[in-house]
């Protein structure tokens, strides 16, 4: 069966977390070699599931449109 737009989508964004600095690096802990390879597997990934949803993503579009999906933050009483 299919997956929708919205499970592609989750799927999107963990892998454009996967793709921030601190992440892709492990901090700093691995070398540039390895951090290019664990680059390519999500980018790698990153193509399949643009041709499962039959159309391009960026980065942004990922943070987007969980921006626009996420649930409203609960008012905590918080002065700001």
């Amino acid at each position: 069966m299919p997956r929708t737009e919205a499970e592609i989508m989750d799927e999107f964004d963990s892998l454009e977390c996967q793709l921030s600095p601190e992440n892709l690096n492990c901090d700093g802990e691995i070398s540039h070699a390895q951090a290019q390879r664990k680059y390519n597997a999500l980018m790698i990934r990153w193509r399949v599931l643009e041709n499962e949803l039959g159309r391009k993503v960026s980065e942004g579009d990922a943070y987007n449109y969980r921006r626009a999906h996420e649930e409203p933050k609960k008012n905590l009483g918080l002065p700001y």
